[in-house]
């Protein structure tokens, strides 16, 4: 399985070098048809530079992290954005001048290596990506009213949800704060935490002392969430569970607890352990046996995969992140047809099921046609 995932990542990064060979000769075509040699090879030298950056930065941070490999990955990071509306954008210029060719509509030498169509699509990229960065700082509160048909000791929880928090170097202490601050003002009972809450090693949320941020959430049943792809791509999952729960939150690892004699909250573990480390993780039945079913049953994954199995098993509310709602549009629409749901709320008779679209940003910290949202849930049970 790691061989099939190391041949992604080689064919993953060629296909890369070559779109950004494009992007760059586009450019250069472009805006730089007057330019003397020496020009034209700066160009080259500083484009080659800010294309292989963020993976120079993430390569350099794994054997030792310093204020370079850091101003690397940033760098890297708003680039990528760049480089994906420069290939989308370019892409459909030429397939349209490509076309017209063809059908006679466009001269045979005509192509988009034109200053004014270069700047043009400059600047209507910057536009969008200084937007997507505006967009990803401003977490929008979502809110969700739902009843769960069982009854419960309790009239209601309000549930505060936050997936993918993606903390590290680029959503660091200061949103973190940001986001606590919120939370305390929304007054939840329970936090949840699904998946994703690290970016990158554990060593960036030590050093910015994140965990102190993290205790200062204390709500009444407690902080609990799962671990996500990026808790397993890193391969720190046991020394994050440790820290985590340092930081108070429980992380609940293919296994369901009773709260309050009240409900149950279960947690599965994320759908790529198994695939990166060779150790299958729990089915739902697994996780539930022992569960009374007249309780409420809110389960966490932090993908939303296999959910006919939790809606199989009895899972009253199934709450799920990873997907971003594709975070680029049009990446939504991937998203889309990938999963049953990648954003929002569905129900089929008494399973509800809630993606969020998340918090953090994965690569570009940047949101285009998506939100970065914190969710609110209000669970209603139905006691006589």
């Amino acid at each position: 399985m790691k061989t099939k995932y190391i041949a992604m990542t080689i064919l993953a990064v060629l296909v890369y070098c070559i779109t950004s060979y494009y992007i760059g000769l586009k450019l250069a075509n472009s805006l730089l048809l007057s330019a003397n040699s020496v020009i034209t090879g700066i160009w080259w030298v500083c484009f080659t530079f800010v294309t292989a950056a963020y993976f120079l930065g993430r390569a350099g941070s794994m054997f030792y992290a310093s204020v370079l490999t850091d101003w690397l990955i940033r760098t890297g990071s708003y680039w990528l954005a760049f480089y994906f509306y420069f290939l989308l954008i370019w892409g459909i210029v030429d397939g349209i001048i490509w076309a017209g060719r063809e059908i006679g509509l466009i001269p045979i030498a005509y192509s988009s290596n034109q200053p004014v169509i270069g700047w043009s699509i400059v600047i209507i990229v910057s536009l969008v990506v200084v937007y997507g960065i505006w967009r990803a700082n401003s977490p929008q509160l979502k809110k969700y009213d739902i009843t769960i048909n069982k009854q419960s000791p309790v009239h209601s929880i309000h549930i505060i949800m936050v997936s993918d928090l993606h903390l590290g170097l680029l959503v660091g202490r200061q949103r973190l704060e940001n986001l606590v601050n919120q939370i305390h003002q929304l007054k939840p009972d329970l936090i949840l935490l699904p998946g994703d809450i690290l970016d990158e090693n554990i060593g960036i949320f030590l050093d910015d002392n994140m965990p102190e941020v993290l205790r200062r959430l204390q709500p009444q049943f407690g902080v609990f969430g799962c671990l996500g792809s990026h808790e397993y791509i890193w391969g720190d999952s046991e020394k994050t569970v440790c820290e985590l729960s340092k930081a108070g939150i429980t992380i609940l690892r293919d296994e369901a607890v009773k709260i309050a004699d009240a409900f149950y909250l279960a947690g599965r573990d994320d759908y790529y352990r198994e695939k990166l480390t060779d150790s299958p993780r729990k089915t739902v039945q697994e996780i539930l046996q022992g569960c009374v079913q007249a309780l409420p049953v809110i389960m966490m994954d932090h993908q939303p995969v296999e959910v006919a199995a939790g809606q199989q098993q009895g899972v009253d509310l199934y709450v799920a992140g990873h997907t971003h709602h594709g975070q680029l549009f049009p990446l939504n629409l991937i998203t889309q047809a990938m999963f049953k749901l990648d954003w929002g709320y569905w129900r089929q008779d008494d399973f509800q099921m809630i993606v969020s679209s998340g918090f953090g940003t994965w690569g570009p910290p940047v949101r285009v046609g998506t939100k970065s949202e914190i969710v609110s849930i209000t669970v209603h049970f139905k006691n006589r």
